[in-house]
């Protein structure tokens, strides 16, 4: 949702330190916005985007998305099985949430 040009994505569970610790490391080789938006921050419930500039929302959601497939990426690998299974229906979750904004978007 965004408002008053930030962005805030809702996270359907509270992140492990790993993965936030994982998501920040990526995200300081990955965000190039040249000045289309402000600062990306994770907290305990959202990602949020600060002074989102309008015609950036594709490459955002596009850096956004890779950052987490990297994240989930490279976090199962150390997680035991259960989080494992956790981390499978965050990014199953994250992929249908995704797909739903396309589509209301276009509408």
């Amino acid at each position: 949702m965004v408002e008053d040009a930030t962005l805030k994505v809702g996270l359907t569970a509270r992140p492990t330190k790993a993965w936030a610790q994982r998501f920040r490391m990526v995200l300081a080789l990955l965000d190039r916005s040249s000045g289309e938006w402000d600062a990306i921050s994770l907290r305990a419930d959202a990602i949020t985007v600060t002074n989102l500039r309008e015609g950036s929302e594709e490459k955002l959601r596009h850096m956004l998305e890779s950052i987490v497939t990297e994240v989930q990426g490279g976090h199962v690998e150390d997680a035991g099985p259960r989080d494992q299974e956790r981390e499978k229906l965050r990014a199953r979750d994250q992929r249908m949430t995704e797909a739903f904004r396309r589509a209301t978007a276009v509408e």
